[in-house]
């Protein structure tokens, strides 16, 4: 990582009574975003204003450095940044109890978030089972979004506050959530329990469980990242068998009640081991400006729409919302297609496992290649492969249960990596004090991706969902990803070009 300081506490004092003008030394080989090799570089650049970075051009930004692997990190003195937080320690015990920290919070957060299909499957079949598959999916549409909507608020507030406040509440709106979604009988109980108060428990940690990696770890942060976020597939692989269990020994209810204490378990063991890197921001404010006010103007600041106008950004967001929503769909019917199709309940819950089991060791891996080939180009490949999966092996073979089989292991390979991915590829384009702002805005297009997404998959399987059903869902699922697909390349383009580089 390049970082422009000052040598000594003159050259610091010059830097900040002449902001425009930095010197920048560059004394190791660097690449710059346009693929070009750069060395030694001695030279003076204008430092441009916010404002003027948001119509960006490739090569535009003078005050951006990247290194090797493409990972972009903008700094200026005016950010308030100073030469201790832009160094990043890339291991030693409290980063590691750190990722171990997020692990176990993702394990809860994002198992139960992969584990979807687990429970629609159960109450598709049993308290829902003369509801049509549209309106049992605005369930989890709705779950799923306030998932993603939720981190417009905590973004901003582990960016301000460190990750263990946003971890504690999230944690106790899912124990909540989950609790009382044992007692749910119908569609709107669903809704309140699952999809209002859980989902808002996921939103809340999410930001700060993968966002605090990004304080610890630059060079290693592909595989930091990569090995945190494995714990949404162990906990997506180890809560369907759990519940498939529960459901058989205890009921419906009782087996919602242990999985909440089982989740509230992994969020304690999260919230010691998180450790924050920087001291709490201070934040001030004229108690004379009305609350509404302070409201509106806290909601400005939490979503970088500026950052819209920087086409990578721009691209990016659509990226994430467009790959969330493709693989939301995918697995929330996952199990129910299953069932459709002839085969058993345990041998449904047997494929969500296995689906999510193969994302443990993808997901690591697709961090640490990232790193080696660059995350867009990480994140390009595997949701093209994700896509084409569908197409080439469930479209035409998913009718047989070793069709079911064969995609579950090769898909859940390649889609693993995906949300892994997300948060490098957004990291690599935003300033360190603005990674939650831009974390949470692209992840509010998520949310409303995922919002519509899911109950219009449902529109197309239909109350009584036939072959063709679920054959036009397949496709429709398939079309969001390569259009995916599409956002991702323009995103790198705008950056690197159409250069064969490491982005």
């Amino acid at each position: 990582m390049i970082t422009a300081i000052a040598t000594d506490l003159e050259g610091i004092k010059h830097f900040n009574q002449h902001p425009a003008e930095v010197e920048v030394q560059h004394e190791l080989p660097v690449t710059g975003n346009d693929g070009i090799s750069l060395k030694n570089l001695k030279h003076t650049r204008q430092r441009p204003e916010y404002e003027s970075t948001q119509n960006y051009t490739p090569g535009e930004f003078s005050d951006q450095s990247s290194n090797s692997s493409g990972n972009i990190n903008v700094y200026s003195n005016t950010d308030g940044l100073t030469a201790d937080n832009i160094e990043f320690p890339d291991g030693g015990l409290k980063a590691w109890l750190t990722v171990m920290g997020s692990f176990l919070g993702l394990t809860a957060s994002f198992g139960i978030f992969n584990s979807t299909s687990a429970i629609e499957t159960y109450i598709a079949n049993n308290q829902l089972e003369n509801v049509s598959a549209s309106v049992v999916g605005w369930v989890f549409s709705i779950y799923m979004a306030m998932s993603l909507l939720c981190g417009i608020f905590t973004g901003d507030l582990f960016d301000m506050k460190g990750p263990r406040i946003p971890i504690f509440l999230g944690g106790s709106l899912v124990f909540l959530g989950v609790f009382t979604t044992a007692s749910c009988t119908k569609v709107y109980q669903f809704i309140l329990a699952l999809g209002l108060v859980c989902g808002l428990g996921i939103g809340f940690q999410v930001s700060s469980l993968i966002g605090i990696i990004s304080h610890w770890f630059d060079k290693k942060r592909g595989m930091a990242t990569g090995i945190a976020t494995v714990g949404g597939s162990v906990g997506g692989a180890i809560f369907p068998i759990i519940l498939k269990k529960l459901y058989s020994s205890l009921g419906f209810p009782w087996a919602m009640r242990v999985l909440a204490f089982i989740l509230a378990f992994f969020e304690i063991l999260a919230l010691v081991l998180v450790v924050p890197r920087f001291p709490p921001k201070k934040f001030h404010h004229d108690k004379k400006i009305p609350l509404y006010k302070r409201t509106i103007k806290f909601l400005k600041n939490t979503v970088d729409l500026k950052g819209l106008k920087d086409p990578r950004f721009a691209y990016c967001t659509l990226g994430v919302c467009l790959s969330e929503t493709f693989l939301s769909c995918s697995l929330t019917y996952y199990g129910s297609y299953a069932l459709a199709k002839g085969n058993s309940e345990s041998t449904s819950y047997l494929l969500i496992t296995i689906l999510n089991a193969m994302g443990i060791f993808a997901r690591v891996a697709a961090g640490y290649l990232s790193d080696k080939i660059g995350k867009f180009n990480m994140m390009t490949i595997m949701v093209f492969f994700s896509s084409l999966f569908c197409l080439i092996i469930w479209l035409p073979f998913g009718h047989t249960t070793g069709g079911l089989y064969a995609f579950s292991v090769i898909y859940g390979i390649s889609s693993a990596g995906v949300l892994s991915l997300i948060p490098l590829c957004l990291s690599q384009i935003s300033r360190v004090e603005d990674f939650g702002k831009r974390y949470s805005t692209a992840y509010l297009a998520a949310a409303f991706g995922c919002l519509i997404g899911v109950p219009i998959s449902g529109l197309f399987i239909g109350s009584h969902p036939t072959s063709r059903n679920y054959d036009n869902y397949i496709i429709f699922i398939s079309a969001l990803g390569f259009a995916s697909v599409c956002s991702w390349v323009l995103s790198r383009m705008y950056a690197v070009k159409l250069r064969l580089c490491v982005y």
